[in-house]
């Protein structure tokens, strides 16, 4: 049997989220250790094979989220595809929607998961019901929505490849460079408190003695000259 080809996905890394999540990830998913898939939330996969991967495909990567502002978003509450797996629930996701559908549409010969027609909601997996370490659904959410919401700031997306099979590295990382919109309101907000605050600029004593001599000197001139 021809092994299969060495793969790659595109996913947005949250293991500096929080410690304990990511912990908790783990004791939930530790088949994830060996393979070095950290606590994540999937943007595309399968991408373009490892091997054939070019300089233009990073460079079009590279563009495409130079151009997007950092994403802001809690993972509020656990839930689950039926029969398949539980995972944490990225609220608002309506940018994320926007930025894996865009991803597709740039690829569409590598559709989310392999299955063409397939439109699956942002989700980070937290474990699986079946494989080596099934986990069910009770326990994702007794472990995991003590520790919930947490609030996510992802400022890059990454490049992951495997070396060989089930084993992933990073291969390059991409930054967001524009400011969400929750962030620019937030610096907006900031800078309006800032200029409330402000004490006003008062114009030294001595500039105002010398107004007020000036002010009297032109008073004294209209009363003599009429």
């Amino acid at each position: 049997m021809e092994a299969r080809p060495l793969q790659t996905s595109i996913t947005l890394l949250l293991e500096h989220v929080d410690p304990e999540l990511s912990r908790a990830d783990r004791e939930l998913y530790p088949e994830r250790i060996p393979e070095h898939i950290p606590f994540s939330l999937t943007l595309q996969y399968p991408w373009v094979p490892a091997a054939e991967v070019t300089d233009t495909d990073l460079e079009r990567l590279r563009q495409f989220f130079t151009s997007r502002p950092q994403l802001e978003f809690d993972l509020t509450h656990v839930s689950e595809f039926p029969g398949a797996v539980a995972y944490a629930v990225p609220e608002p996701d309506e940018e994320l929607r926007a930025m894996m559908r865009a991803l597709w549409a740039m690829y569409p010969q590598f559709p989310p998961y392999g299955q063409p027609g397939l439109d699956p909601p942002p989700h980070a997996t937290l474990g699986r019901y079946e494989g080596p370490t099934p986990i069910t659904f009770e326990q994702a959410r007794a472990r995991v929505e003590p520790l919930l919401p947490a609030s996510c700031v992802i400022t890059e997306a990454t490049l992951q490849e495997e070396y060989e099979l089930d084993r992933m590295r990073i291969r390059e990382t991409f930054p967001f460079t524009a400011l969400s919109g929750r962030t620019a309101r937030r610096q907006q907000a900031k800078s309006i408190e800032g200029s409330r605050l402000s004490p006003r600029h008062e114009p030294p004593v001595r500039d105002v003695a010398m107004r007020v001599q000036a002010l009297g000197a032109t008073a004294k001139a209209v009363l003599t000259n009429g």
